[in-house]
C-alpha cells in the first residue's frame, strides 16, 4: 500500500491485488523473417505476487489492422511465490502484411498472464512488419527497397500546447510535413508515445 508525499515527474502509481502482474511496460515486439514465414519475437516479464508455487498458461496473441486473429502461441509456466521473471516467445504471423510509409500497417499484440482460477491480467503494444538494413554504398534500405530519407527536426514542444501532447494534434503536424513531401523527422528532444504512435499511424520514419 502506498504512503507518501505524492508523485509527479511522469511517475505512474500502479497499484494490484492480483495473484499475477504483467509489469508495466514490459511487453516488447520485434519482427522476424526465418525463410519465408514471419514471426513476432515478444518479451514481457511476469511475477507472481502469491506466497505460494503457481501455475500460469502465457498467451500472446497477434491481430491484424481489421481486428482478425494474425496468430496465436501459448506457454506453461510455474513461478515460485514472489518470483520475477523475464520470458520470451515466438508467435508466427499467418498472411504478413508490411508496413510503409505509403501503407502504414499496424498490427496490435494481446499478452495475456491467466492463473488457474480463470483471473486475467494483459498487456497491449503495436508493432509492424519491417526489415531493415544498411549498404555501405547505396545506404538504407527497409523491406528490400532503398529509402532516401527528406526530414525535417521536430520539436517537443508544440506552439500554444506547449510541452503537451496530443495524439491528434502529432497527426496534424507530421500530416502537414507529408504533405510538403517529407518522410521522416527528428525529434529534438525525446518524443512522447503519442507522437510515436502518430509515427506509426501517419507513415513517417523517427529519428
Amino acid at each position: 500500500k502506498y504512503v507518501g508525499l505524492g508523485i509527479a515527474g511522469r511517475v505512474k502509481l500502479i497499484i494490484s491485488d492480483s495473484l499475477a502482474d504483467i509489469e508495466y511496460r514490459s511487453l516488447f515486439i520485434k519482427t522476424a523473417v526465418v525463410g519465408d514465414r514471419t514471426y513476432a519475437d515478444v518479451e514481457l516479464t511476469v511475477c507472481n505476487n502469491s506466497d505460494k508455487p503457481e501455475k500460469f498458461t502465457v498467451d500472446c496473441t497477434v491481430h491484424n489492422a481489421r481486428g482478425k486473429r494474425a496468430g496465436k502461441k501459448q506457454r506453461k509456466i510455474v513461478l515460485r511465490a514472489g518470483q520475477i521473471k523475464p520470458l520470451s516467445m515466438r508467435v508466427r504471423i499467418n498472411n504478413p502484411y508490411e508496413w510503409s510509409p505509403s501503407d502504414p500497417y499496424m498490427y496490435s499484440m494481446t499478452a495475456k498472464l491467466i492463473a488457474q482460477d480463470g483471473t486475467e491480467r494483459e498487456e497491449r503494444a503495436r508493432f509492424g512488419i519491417a526489415s531493415r538494413s544498411l549498404n555501405p554504398t547505396r545506404g538504407l534500405y527497409v523491406n528490400n527497397r532503398n529509402v532516401l530519407l527528406f526530414g525535417a527536426y521536430l520539436s517537443h514542444a508544440d506552439a500554444a500546447l506547449g510541452g503537451a501532447s496530443v495524439y491528434c494534434n502529432e497527426v496534424r503536424r507530421l500530416e502537414a510535413l507529408k504533405a510538403i513531401g517529407y518522410n521522416a523527422v527528428h525529434f529534438v528532444d525525446c518524443p512522447t508515445e503519442a507522437a510515436l504512435d502518430a509515427c506509426d499511424d501517419v507513415g513517417m520514419y523517427a529519428f
